[in-house]
C-alpha cells in the first residue's frame, strides 16, 4: 500500500477496482463486497498491509469504494 505510505492526507477514498489493482488482484473477492468485516479482520492479508503502516479502512459497499483514514493513538 505505497499510495496510502506517501500519502500526506489523513483520509484516501479508493474503489475496490482501485484496490484490487494496487494489491495484485483482478477483482476483490466476494467477501470483501458483502462482509464489511473483511476491511478489518487483522488476520486477512491485505489487512495487515494497511494496519501495518497506520491506516484504518471503512467500505462503502452502495458505492463499491473503500474510505481509509489514518489511525490515531487512543
Amino acid at each position: 500500500m505505497d499510495l496510502l505510505a506517501a500519502s500526506d492526507d489523513d483520509e484516501v477514498v479508493l474503489t475496490f477496482a482501485e484496490i484490487a489493482a494496487i494489491i495484485g488482484r483482478r477483482h476483490l473477492p466476494e467477501t470483501a463486497i458483502l462482509h464489511p468485516g473483511w476491511w478489518t479482520d487483522k488476520r486477512n492479508g491485505p489487512v495487515v498491509r494497511w494496519t501495518a503502516i497506520g491506516w484504518r479502512a471503512r467500505a462503502d459497499r452502495d458505492h463499491l469504494r473503500v474510505t481509509f483514514t489514518r489511525a490515531t493513538e487512543e
